[in-house]
């Protein structure tokens, strides 16, 4: 399981909270059939989490949409974080200005979503404003 906590500004922790939802722990569900993709100025209901010192649970519900699979690293940067899955799935949220999400927009997005736009991913680092991923290689050197 992956806790977050601290400063939420720009959905950094991937837990969203309706305003008045009192419970220690939220976990991050399905939304939309599974289209975690939200910009902070397109929600439907208003996220009035900004602070957290409370651990939240962050977790993609494994008979949703994703598989089985388990978080094996986990990496932020300024306001943005990154999970890598044991399958080698990259999953980023948070503060997206300068495209640091890898969702081919620059747009925020409140919980964790899958980056498709990368093979499989072995290692995974997030700067300030940037996050790079290291590729698992092929038998044969391609990418996969």
């Amino acid at each position: 399981d992956v806790y977050s906590w601290g400063w939420n500004e720009s959905g950094q922790l991937g837990v969203v909270s309706s305003c008045g939802d009192t419970a220690e722990e939220a976990l991050v569900s399905k939304l939309d059939q599974c289209d975690h993709r939200h910009s902070s100025t397109s929600q439907t209901s208003p996220v009035c989490l900004q602070v957290s010192a409370v651990p939240l649970l962050v977790s993609l519900t494994p008979s949703d949409c994703y598989g089985d699979w388990r978080v094996v690293q986990i990496n932020c940067g300024s306001r943005h974080s990154a999970a890598l899955t044991s399958e080698g799935q990259l999953y980023t949220w948070g503060w997206g200005a300068y495209g640091q999400l890898g969702h081919s927009d620059c747009r925020n997005c409140l919980l964790p979503t899958p980056v498709s736009t990368v093979g499989r991913v072995s290692r995974i680092m997030c700067g300030d404003w940037h996050t790079l991923a290291v590729l698992r290689s092929s038998p044969e050197g391609a990418r996969t």
